[in-house]
């Protein structure tokens, strides 16, 4: 049997902090997703909106755009109206989430996290050689 061992303060504090790191990458990914496909910049257009009416706005599946809308919900990116399952992009979210780079859009940033995902296995395999393609370290 395994010897289970009193987590000190300074592990509990690491242990916390990596947990943390790693839940806030979802919203990342929810918030590249919301960009990239036009969902933000539609909801702002027709906000509050159903998941119907902002999967025909946006020209989208509306199966996976109520996937999204609730995760975005729950990840504090929209809010909803329970009463009448309505998408509202609050004017402070809009306001660093839609718009062109100039205008202060930080969700452009966020589609620059899952390229990193996608090279982890060839930057794994090269430093396993001893090796690090310099095309692929970033």
């Amino acid at each position: 049997m395994k010897q289970q061992y009193p987590l000190s303060a300074e592990r509990f504090v690491l242990d916390s902090q990596t947990y943390n790191l790693i839940m806030k990458a979802s919203p990342a990914l929810l918030i590249s997703i919301g960009h990239r496909t036009g969902m933000f910049e539609t909801l702002r257009q027709i906000s509050p909106a159903s998941a119907s009416e902002l999967a025909n706005d946006a020209a989208l599946d509306e199966a996976h755009v109520q996937v999204w809308l609730n995760k975005a919900v729950s990840n504090n990116l929209l809010i909803c109206d329970d009463d009448s399952e309505r998408y509202y992009l609050p004017p402070a979210h809009a306001a660093c989430l839609t718009g062109s780079e100039r205008s202060g859009n930080i969700a452009r940033m966020a589609q620059y996290v899952s390229p990193f995902g996608l090279a982890e296995d060839q930057i794994i395999a090269a430093f396993r050689k001893h090796s690090c393609p310099v095309s692929q370290a970033g």
